[in-house]
């Protein structure tokens, strides 16, 4: 039973890896850097804009 369960994790890990890798999208196209207009400090969205 031990041995079945770890085949069937190790098969859906590596399912996972693929289709992880294969689902990379194509950043050629992105802009190198962006602006993000947040509050000040201890305001709510502060923490994204840091």
């Amino acid at each position: 039973m031990r041995n079945v369960t770890t085949q069937v994790l190790t098969g859906t890990l590596a399912g996972a890896l693929l289709v992880a890798a294969s689902a990379h999208a194509d950043r050629s196209e992105w802009p190198d850097n962006f602006t993000v207009g947040t509050a000040s400090q201890g305001g709510t969205y502060f923490v994204y804009g840091s």
